[in-house]
């Protein structure tokens, strides 16, 4: 993971780990991130998805992979600004694997929380 941003759950009431805040202190002129988290329902507990892989697509073709961290949380940086539709592609281990899109305008995305199980 890039060394340039720390990670801290936001508090939300009941939400556990419904959403991330991203701090990137190394922001590019015109890029922007997508940054999100996997858990895993282990028997109605939330467990963070640590080292699973993100697969991110730009009109079908692989163009950045990336893996959580030990929160679970992820970021793919440097995309340009205004660059238009996405899709993002999540790997866990022992689940099938779930694909989301994502659109990329003026500001960075911080995505919701994705559960498996």
């Amino acid at each position: 993971m890039d060394s340039n941003f720390a990670t801290k759950p936001l508090e939300q009431p009941g939400d556990g780990l419904n959403k991330s805040e991203v701090l990137n202190k190394d922001i590019k002129p015109n890029t922007c991130f997508i940054s999100g988290a996997l858990a895993i329902n282990d028997n109605g507990t939330e467990r963070p998805a640590n080292d699973a892989e993100i697969r991110l697509f730009k009109d079908g073709k692989l163009i950045m992979m990336a893996a959580t961290n030990f929160s679970g949380e992820f970021k793919l940086d440097r995309l340009p600004k205004n660059s238009g539709k996405y899709e993002l592609e999540y790997v866990v281990d022992d689940f099938d694997n779930v694909r989301q899109e994502a659109f990329v305008e003026e500001d960075s995305l911080c995505l919701d929380v994705v559960v498996f199980g």
